[in-house]
């Protein structure tokens, strides 16, 4: 029995496609405030873990970003994730 996904391998350089749709297809942001609070707690999220983000895609109910680790990166995407 598996319980939840297998862990990821990530290359340092590598790219990460990173998506979030809300629930039932409700909004993530209910103004461009939300949206520009997003964007700025990214770019701390950036660059403590040493991330690339070239793309994003920010709209109502849907986050779509691509996320690179620098060849010098600290840790990694999951960790990232994990520690939001």
């Amino acid at each position: 029995m598996m319980l939840g996904r297998p862990l990821r391998l990530e290359d340092l350089g590598g790219w990460s496609d990173v998506t979030g749709l809300g629930n039932g297809r409700e909004a993530i942001f209910s103004n461009d405030e939300n949206q520009l609070h997003f964007l700025e707690v990214m770019a701390v999220i950036v660059r403590r873990f040493c991330l690339r983000l070239p793309c994003f895609a920010l709209m109502d109910n849907y986050v779509h970003l691509l996320l690179g680790l620098r060849e010098h990166a600290r840790t990694g995407i999951a960790i990232f994730a994990r520690e939001r």
